[in-house]
Parts: structure tokens; sequence; C-alpha cells
């Protein structure tokens, strides 16, 4: 409940870890707006319904994810909902949250049963939220379509601007107190009624506009027309101002694109394009800084490719050139590369996960959230866990169960097979498969410990159980938290409502091995030396016991038979190799490989297209002492005509 305690220890060791996109799975989280706060990343989302109503995007509420590894996000939840603006009744869109003395501020664009898409803002004391409504009223209303997606930056001098809209760009100065605008030559105010309302209330009814030129934004659908479209980000770096926006090109949909000026308030001038789009129709963007690297966070319907009404964040790593430029960024699926480990000796918050399935996440009777609608094989995966190098004790996790029926256990595994699909595709073969780009096979990895969860006298009464390792691990490792009984998910045509789940699942954390008692010097006499004609008296020096190397030998004897769509991998065991990584493709240097890692040296891969040759090579690799990887040599490249 809370911030779980990520705690960097020998971070050297997981420099090849990489989070997954998109990097919230439980739901679908788009519009991503990072925000920086006491050495943690906070994003928050908008929350596209499962359920689409009336063939629209479908958005009530805001949620808010924090990390401080890149790689582990912690849900904190719904933070703020049409439900806590008296005013608004629909259209809960893109947000963004900056901090001011000590209050948190959230600029969020809803629709006004009176009016048209208008500007509110939440305040809390905390960036987790839970946010009210700061004013009682919208901010901005100028009773058209424009005013969504704020997006604010308070500037060096103290100066906060409030950019916004669709299809124009239109902006405004807040005062300090961040919930009145700064009047202006063009600003302009009027007092409106709202429902819910006692009194009307003074609002921003007109705002400055931005010249839309292919200058500033470049050419979109057509030569002589800007490909701004919604979205914009603000923020300042090294003295330029910047302008990241989804834009329209000539056909198809949106794509990330900058804009740069040397003035808060433009001219712009036109960067070019971030990121290209994909099948997902909308993008949008958000940037930050964090220990030393740069982040651009934006959304696609990877999770669900037969539908841009179902969408989710993902974040890729980019630099600048030494003028301030950016150069184009893909989309993966592999994502960014952690920047700390996680420490399991400290409380670990369940809802701190870098891929889950089945789950979903609530908030919890002692505060915070807990992971709830746990059924069988449901799991959490959370990557570069460093557990040192002495192997801990025992496992605790703290849940509530208001039944024993269910059988339910925690088991805790490391190194489960994984089969990642390697790119975000556009491909039409591949709508509504969803969450076939990451398999894991929950039966495979080292099963370390296995925590029975019985009843704890309520389906609220959160109660700690410990077990103790059946399996000593050192070292760094993705662990998997793996759910087992007797109650599967329900099926789709039954009330999903009803369903609670075995159990509920608040945090757990690993005892660590006790360090060994610093005995107790003994004075004793010091021994007379007794000379020996022709020698030196000199002290020994102890030689250093010497530390085994971990060796992995190369690969041999790849072997790859076809049937249908399917080819069975086959090759001899590798000296050293505790598992093996699988890459294949179509592309003969793989080029965009898929990898999939395995225990064992067979393996079936599936799904593969007729008339296409194949690739495949294999390594195997063991961890050393310290956790880290140490490969053997590839096997010789084979190919097959599927």
């Amino acid at each position: 409940m809370g911030v779980s305690s990520l705690v960097g220890i020998s971070f050297e060791n997981s420099k090849d870890i990489k989070a997954e996109n998109p990097i919230v799975q439980h739901l679908f989280a788009p519009d991503p707006a990072p925000f920086v706060y006491n050495d943690r990343v906070y994003v928050y989302t908008t929350h596209d319904e499962d359920i689409t109503v009336g063939g629209f995007y479908t958005m009530l509420n805001w949620h808010c994810f924090s990390t401080d590894d890149m790689v582990n996000w912690t849900a904190h939840g719904q933070i703020f909902s049409l439900d806590d603006l008296a005013w608004a009744n629909d259209r809960a869109w893109a947000a963004q949250c900056v901090e001011r003395n000590g209050k948190f501020y959230l600029y969020v664009p809803v629709k006004a049963e009176e009016s048209g898409i208008c500007i509110g803002v939440g305040v809390s004391d905390s960036p987790e939220g839970p946010f009210v409504d700061a004013i009682g009223g919208p901010l901005i209303d100028e009773g058209d379509w424009n005013d969504i997606d704020p997006t604010v930056y308070i500037d060096d001098d103290g100066q906060a601007y409030l950019y916004f809209g669709n299809p124009e760009l239109r902006y405004v100065k807040l005062n300090e107190d961040m919930i009145s605008v700064m009047p202006d030559d063009n600003v302009r105010f009027n007092e409106k009624k709202y429902k819910g309302l006692d009194e009307p209330i003074e609002v921003c009814t007109f705002a400055n506009k931005i010249d839309m030129t292919v200058e500033s934004f470049g050419s979109g659908k057509s030569d002589d027309s800007a490909s701004y479209a919604e979205g914009p980000w603000f923020y300042k770096r090294n003295g330029l101002y910047y302008m990241v926006y989804p834009a329209f090109g000539a056909s198809g949909g949106e794509n990330i694109s900058y804009s740069t000026s040397e003035s808060p308030t433009g001219p712009w001038v036109y960067g070019g394009k971030i990121l290209e789009p994909n099948n997902c129709y909308t993008i949008h963007p958000g940037v930050c800084d964090y220990k030393g690297k740069s982040y651009l966070f934006y959304h696609n319907n990877i999770l669900d490719k037969s539908s841009s009404f179902h969408r989710s964040m993902s974040v890729e790593e980019f630099s600048y050139n030494e003028d301030g430029s950016i150069d184009p960024v893909d989309q993966t699926l592999e994502g960014v590369s952690a920047v700390a480990n996680l420490d399991p000796y400290k409380r670990v918050e369940a809802e701190t996960i870098a891929w889950c399935r089945g789950v979903d996440i609530a908030h919890c009777v002692n505060g915070g959230c807990n992971v709830i609608n746990i059924h069988n094989e449901n799991f959490i995966k959370v990557k570069n866990v460093d557990f040192g190098t002495k192997s801990p004790l025992s496992v605790t996790v703290n849940a509530a169960c208001a039944s024993a029926d269910f059988n339910g256990t925690v088991e805790f595994r490391i190194d489960c097979d994984e089969d990642l699909e390697s790119e975000v595709s556009d491909n039409k073969e591949l709508l509504g498969e969803g969450y076939d780009i990451h398999n894991t096979d929950v039966n495979s990895g080292d099963l370390i410990a296995t925590v029975k969860v019985g009843s704890t006298d309520g389906a609220d009464k959160f109660k700690d159980i410990t077990a103790k390792l059946t399996e000593s691990i050192t070292g760094v490792h993705d662990l998997f938290i793996v759910f087992r009984g007797t109650k599967d998910a329900p099926d789709e045509d039954e009330d999903l409502a009803d369903d609670t789940g075995m159990f509920k699942f608040d945090y757990w954390s690993f005892e660590k091995a006790p360090e060994p008692a610093t005995p107790t010097p003994v004075v004793t006499a010091a021994p007379v030396a007794t000379a020996v004609p022709g020698e030196q008296n000199a002290q020994a020096t102890p030689s250093p016991t010497p530390v085994a190397k971990v060796k992995v030998a190369k690969v041999k004897g790849l072997k790859i038979k076809k049937s249908g769509k399917k080819a069975t991998v086959s090759w001899q065991k590798a000296s050293g190799a505790k598992k093996y990584e699988v890459y294949y493709g179509t592309n003969k240097n793989f080029k965009k490989a898929t990898k999939k890692i395995v225990a064992k040296n067979k393996v079936v891969i599936k799904k593969l297209k007729k008339g296409k040759t194949y690739y495949f090579k294999v390594r195997g690799f063991a961890n050393d002492a310290s956790g880290k990887k140490v490969y053997g040599s590839f096997s010789t490249k084979k190919k097959v005509r599927i």
C-alpha cells in the first residue's frame, strides 16, 4: 500500500535488462504524461474502458503509475474522475500534472453539459493523489472542441504557461496560484453557469492563438496545411523551448513531430518527425529526463490491435543532438533499459509490475492499492530483482482471503521461459491477438518458494504469510509470482462484476540471511622472532581464494524440422549453459528477429508463415556469482522454408 521501496544494489549487473512495451497491461492506459518528482517518474494516464459506448472513446477517469527503475511500475490506481467534477459529464481526456509550492495540479479536459470541451484543474497534496476539484468549475471554456489536451510548464522566471488545442494550438499564462488565468490583451473572461454549481463563475473564454503555418509545424494532409493535430507537450531544455505533438501526414494516422522556439510563445520552427504511427489512429507524446537519460512516452493499440479505442502507453529512450534536434525513434516491444535494481528485502507492493496476466488492481481498504481478481495461472513479473551474494531464507506475502476452498498458493519462480514478439507491427493478420505479444510458460523457471494462502477470516482482512525457500538463489533475476488454485478465470459470458478471484494480494518481501557475527579479537603476547642465518624474516601473504569463472560452450548440432506452420528446433546441450536464447526471423542478418528463452535443448516455434524462409540460431547462457549473464557462442545459422 503506497509507493514500494525500490533500492539499487549492484546495478552494474543489470545493464542489459529491458522493459517491455506496453508498460501497463491490466487496463488500457493511454495519453501518458510523465512527471519527475523526488527521484521517481510518475506517469498520469487516461483510461480507455473495456466496453466502448457509442462507437467512440469511452473515458471516465485518470490513473497514475510510478517507477524508479523504468522497468517495474507501481500502480496508484484511479486518482481523479468525472465524478469529482460536479459540472462535467463526459470525456476524461489527456491530462498533465505539475507541482508548485508543495501542491500538485492536474490539468484535465472534460465535457461540460452546458458547453463544449473545457479545461479543469484537480489539486492534491501528493503526486499519487487523490485529486479534488481545485476551482469548482472550468479554468478555460471557449465553447468549442478546441479546449483539449492541456500541457503546463513553469519557466525559469516562475511564469507558468498552459498550452492546449485541437486543431489549433492556443495558450494562456497562469497566475502563481496555478488555478487562474493571467489577463493580457488577447485573453477574455466571462461569467458562466454550470450544472451542479449554485452561482455563475468567471472563466477564460478566449485564449492566445498560435499561427498554424507550415513553417512552424510542417505540412499536413495538404502542402499548405500545418501538420499539428492535438496533444501538445511543452517544455524547455538548454534554453530552447520544445513543442512535441501528434501530427497528420498526407495519409494515415497521427505521428509524433516537434517544433522549437527561442521564446515560450513562439514563433515556432518545425523540427521534423520523431515517431511514425502504427495501426493505431491516435498517438500522444510525453517527454522527460531521468537519471541522465531522455524518454519519450506515447501510446498505441498493441494490446488490442482490433480497436483504436483500446490504447496503451509505451516508452522509448532517445537522445538530443548537439544542436538540440531530435532524430527519429522506432516503436518497439523491447522498451528501455533498467536504471536500477529492485531490492527484494524491502517491502515491495504487489502492484509493482513489469508484466502481468489476468490480474487487476484496486484501491485497498488499508490505503494504497492491492492486486485482485487472482485466478489459477495468473502471474506478475518483476524485473532485475537483486538477491545479492547470499540466498534469502524465506519470503512473506500479505494477503486477504475469505475462504480456503480454492487452495490458493503463491509461487515464486525465477527466469521463466518467455516468447516475445520483436517488433510493433501493423500487419492486419495480427489484429485481435492482443496478449500473444508476450507468451510466458508459468511452469518453467526455477521454483524457489511456495506460499499457501488459507482463509484470513475476511476478504479484506490482510495477514502476513511466510514460507521458507526451497531453493537457494543469488544474483540478479527476473522474478515471476505465479498464482495457483482451483478457481479459473470466468468465461467472457459470465458476470465478471461478481467475480472476486481467490484472494487479494497487497505486498511481498524476502528475509535476508543474517551476516556472520564479527569475532571479538583476542589479545595475546607477540611471539619472539627467531633469526635464521642467510634468510630475511618475511610474513607470507596468503593467496586469495580463486573465484570459479563461468564458461559456456558454443551450441552445436542445430537441427530444424518443419511441420505445417511449426518448426521444431533442437541442438546438443552446451557445456555450462543453464538456458538458451533461440533467435528466428525472416531476415538472414536477424534484423528484428524474435527471441525465445528456454531451459531445454528443444523448442517448438509456432505461427510461422507459409512460403517464408526463416533463419535460426541458438546460444547458451548462465549467470555468474554476481548474477551477470555469461553467454556462449552462437550456433551455426540454419534456414528452412515453411
